[in-house]
């Protein structure tokens, strides 16, 4: 490839590590900076983690007691906790240790993310793609932190990785085993993701014969097989640690267990809120100006509506509407109440608006046109890449909550298919000239 070439590196290898050393770096200086300037200060369900962390150093791994959790903690999935009990293992107590952890992650994922390019497109995209990743905000934004986000960006994108060598490698196991590992530590770290098995399970099924038209509609559906065998063989241990604790089946988390206690005919002791529930008496009172008996509430609502903005519920429409306003924003200059009309969002400030639109906001027409061009073209790859994109749209607008965040994982995809819209364009336009 020419531009590799113009960079004189020897071996592609070179370039990728050279990629992946920078994408470190950055993220490393960008931590030190931010942890030197505000400590812990902007922790919030930072200390969540901290504490599951520490109470690993406690009782061991298996976390036998969980008497005085409460229900953050028991909805919280075991891998991240656990990394971090790792570095504490290792280093002490030292809340900078995880994050030079997270900025590993999210260098790791540059790399990931020319490799899903050249399998999908071609090396070229596959370097613009890469090199855009080392300065996207979105992979940066929570090093400095103890959140699970850059390891759930880095799981997920490895798991379609492996999915795709599954696909076009001859040796295709030692792949169907790593991405039933990697698909297990991403269930493991956040539950929502359990609800893309069957998507990647028909993926496996329906691509098998994408690249081999000779191999038989058995192979896809054993390799499908294969996987689901060893997801839920690596997930053997915690469930049989959660049946230990909670005397009853669990699946990953509490989280889960109001989904498998009605089907199993438990009672559920555990029912994670979804949406604010809030009495239009109440709402009425804070517009008001009256006191409240959730201060937390009230406060919430008093950062919006110091802008001369009031809360009120939403219809069905509206939610729908404002979700997905929320999962793929690149900007906010206004505040506004959200989602069920009472979720307050104040403006981001200028420097947070120019960041988000230069390096998320701008390849979203891109997007728009690679997935345009590359589905007319049936490239098969890209139609699974659409797929996932859909999927994660549609979960959270009409099954858990909406939030720029929770879109993230997805953002690898974004960036590769923006770059294949952007070059479509440019061939377009030189072969009219």
């Amino acid at each position: 490839m020419r531009l590799i070439e113009f960079l004189k590196f020897r071996t592609e290898k070179q370039l990728i590590w050279s990629l992946f050393l920078i994408s470190l770096i950055i993220r490393i200086t960008f931590a030190v900076v931010s942890y030197q300037s505000s400590g812990t200060s902007n922790f919030d369900d930072d200390w969540v983690y901290d504490s599951i962390a520490r109470e690993m150093l406690k009782q061991g791994i298996w976390l036998s007691d969980i008497s005085n959790f409460d229900w953050r903690q028991v909805a919280i999935g075991p891998v991240f906790p656990f990394i971090i009990y790792i570095c504490y293992k290792l280093f002490g107590t030292n809340y900078f240790i995880p994050m030079i952890a997270n900025a590993v992650a999210s260098a790791s994922l540059t790399i990931v993310i020319y490799y899903i390019a050249s399998i999908v497109f071609n090396k070229k995209i596959a370097l613009f793609s890469s090199i855009w990743s080392l300065f996207y905000v979105y992979y940066i934004r929570w090093v400095p932190s103890l959140l699970k986000e850059n390891w759930v960006q880095l799981f997920f994108a490895l798991s379609i990785l492996f999915l795709f060598q599954v696909l076009i490698s001859k040796d295709f196991l030692i792949y169907l085993i790593l991405l039933s590992l990697l698909f297990t530590l991403l269930i493991h770290t956040d539950e929502r993701y359990l609800m893309f098995a069957p998507i990647l399970f028909f993926g496996i099924l329906f691509l098998n014969r994408y690249f081999n038209e000779s191999l038989s509609f058995y192979s896809g559906f054993k390799k499908s097989l294969i996987f689901a065998f060893l997801v839920c063989l690596f997930s053997l241990p915690w469930f049989i640690r959660n049946y230990s604790v909670y005397h009853k089946p669990v699946l990953l988390t509490q989280r889960t267990s109001f989904v498998l206690d009605r089907i199993l005919g438990y009672p559920s002791s555990y029912n994670y809120p979804q949406e604010i529930e809030v009495s239009d008496a109440t709402i009425d009172s804070v517009i008001k100006g009256y006191e409240i008996y959730d201060k937390t509430l009230e406060k919430e609502f008093k950062r919006v509506m110091k802008y001369g903005i009031y809360p009120r519920r939403f219809t069905f429409g509206e939610k729908v509407l404002s979700s997905f306003k929320e999962f793929w924003i690149a900007f906010r200059f206004k505040p506004s109440f959200t989602i069920e009309g009472f979720r307050a969002q104040e403006p981001w400030s200028l420097k947070h608006n120019i960041s988000v639109i230069i390096t998320y906001g701008i390849l979203l027409p891109f997007m728009l046109i690679g997935f345009f061009q590359g589905l007319k073209k049936r490239n098969k790859f890209l139609l699974f890449l659409f797929v996932l994109v859909c999927f994660q749209t549609f979960i959270h607008l009409f099954i858990v909550l909406s939030n720029y965040r929770y879109r993230t994982p997805i953002d690898f995809i974004i960036i590769i298919v923006a770059f294949y819209g952007f070059f479509e364009i440019r061939s377009i336009i030189k072969g009219r000239l």
